[in-house]
Protein backbone atom coordinates (compact mmCIF):
# COMPACT_ATOMS: atom_id res chain seq x y z
CA UNK A 1 0.00 0.00 0.00
CA UNK A 2 1.38 3.85 -0.44
CA UNK A 3 2.38 5.75 2.45
CA UNK A 4 -0.37 7.97 3.38
CA UNK A 5 0.22 11.81 1.87
CA UNK A 6 1.30 15.08 4.17
CA UNK A 7 -1.75 16.22 6.00
CA UNK A 8 -2.26 19.01 3.69
CA UNK A 9 -2.94 18.47 -0.41
CA UNK A 10 -1.70 22.22 -1.42
CA UNK A 11 -4.05 21.74 -4.10
CA UNK A 12 -3.03 18.52 -6.01
CA UNK A 13 -1.57 14.91 -5.51
CA UNK A 14 1.82 14.84 -3.74
CA UNK A 15 4.21 14.73 -6.12
CA UNK A 16 8.11 15.73 -5.96
CA UNK A 17 7.41 19.29 -7.57
CA UNK A 18 6.66 22.27 -5.88
CA UNK A 19 4.69 25.31 -7.80
CA UNK A 20 5.77 28.61 -6.56
CA UNK A 21 3.92 31.64 -7.99
CA UNK A 22 2.88 35.00 -7.12
CA UNK A 23 6.01 35.75 -7.42
CA UNK A 24 7.21 39.50 -7.85
CA UNK A 25 7.74 40.37 -11.70
CA UNK A 26 11.55 40.22 -12.79
CA UNK A 27 12.32 38.25 -9.58
CA UNK A 28 16.26 37.29 -9.81
CA UNK A 29 16.81 33.57 -10.65
CA UNK A 30 19.57 33.91 -8.12
CA UNK A 31 17.40 34.61 -5.28
CA UNK A 32 14.80 32.35 -5.61
CA UNK A 33 17.61 30.06 -5.86
CA UNK A 34 19.36 30.46 -2.76
CA UNK A 35 15.72 30.19 -1.15
CA UNK A 36 15.09 27.06 -2.35
CA UNK A 37 18.46 25.88 -1.83
CA UNK A 38 18.67 25.93 2.34
CA UNK A 39 15.29 23.05 1.62
CA UNK A 40 16.25 19.31 2.34
CA UNK A 41 15.81 17.50 -0.90
CA UNK A 42 16.20 20.16 -3.16
CA UNK A 43 17.46 19.12 -6.75
CA UNK A 44 17.15 21.75 -9.54
CA UNK A 45 14.37 24.61 -10.27
CA UNK A 46 12.69 26.11 -13.67
CA UNK A 47 11.77 29.62 -13.77
CA UNK A 48 9.29 30.67 -16.09
CA UNK A 49 8.30 34.67 -17.24
CA UNK A 50 5.36 35.23 -19.04
CA UNK A 51 4.23 38.93 -19.68
CA UNK A 52 4.60 40.45 -16.06
CA UNK A 53 4.02 37.01 -14.19
CA UNK A 54 6.62 35.15 -13.30
CA UNK A 55 6.43 31.02 -11.53
CA UNK A 56 8.86 28.58 -10.49
CA UNK A 57 9.04 24.79 -10.66
CA UNK A 58 11.20 23.25 -8.01
CA UNK A 59 12.56 19.31 -7.88
CA UNK A 60 12.61 17.57 -5.09
CA UNK A 61 13.98 14.32 -3.58
CA UNK A 62 10.52 13.01 -2.70
CA UNK A 63 7.03 14.11 -2.41
CA UNK A 64 7.47 14.31 1.44
CA UNK A 65 10.71 16.98 1.45
CA UNK A 66 8.27 18.81 -1.26
CA UNK A 67 5.82 18.97 1.06
CA UNK A 68 7.77 19.71 3.61
CA UNK A 69 9.44 22.48 1.54
CA UNK A 70 5.53 23.98 0.42
CA UNK A 71 5.12 24.30 4.53
CA UNK A 72 8.06 26.28 5.12
CA UNK A 73 7.59 28.81 1.83
CA UNK A 74 3.97 29.15 1.51
CA UNK A 75 3.19 32.62 2.07
CA UNK A 76 6.56 33.61 2.78
CA UNK A 77 8.18 36.42 0.83
CA UNK A 78 11.45 37.27 -1.36
CA UNK A 79 13.66 39.65 0.48
CA UNK A 80 13.38 41.52 -2.96
CA UNK A 81 9.84 42.01 -2.50
CA UNK A 82 8.80 41.38 0.69
CA UNK A 83 5.18 42.19 0.43
CA UNK A 84 4.45 39.70 -2.16
CA UNK A 85 3.33 36.31 -0.32
CA UNK A 86 4.55 33.30 -2.36
CA UNK A 87 1.60 30.71 -3.49
CA UNK A 88 3.05 27.22 -3.16
CA UNK A 89 1.46 24.00 -3.45
CA UNK A 90 2.24 20.40 -5.45
CA UNK A 91 2.61 20.67 -8.82
CA UNK A 92 0.26 19.04 -11.72
CA UNK A 93 3.65 17.70 -13.77
CA UNK A 94 6.83 16.63 -12.29
CA UNK A 95 10.43 18.74 -13.32
CA UNK A 96 11.93 14.92 -12.92
CA UNK A 97 10.02 13.30 -15.67
CA UNK A 98 10.82 13.78 -19.30
CA UNK A 99 9.67 17.52 -20.53
CA UNK A 100 6.60 16.49 -22.83
CA UNK A 101 7.50 18.23 -26.81
CA UNK A 102 4.06 19.03 -28.56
Amino acid sequence: APAPGPPHSWGQHPCDTMFVGNLAAGVAEEELQSALGTLRGYERMKLVSRDDRSMAFALFDSADACAEAIETLHGNALPSAPTTALTCEFSKNSLGKAVRTN
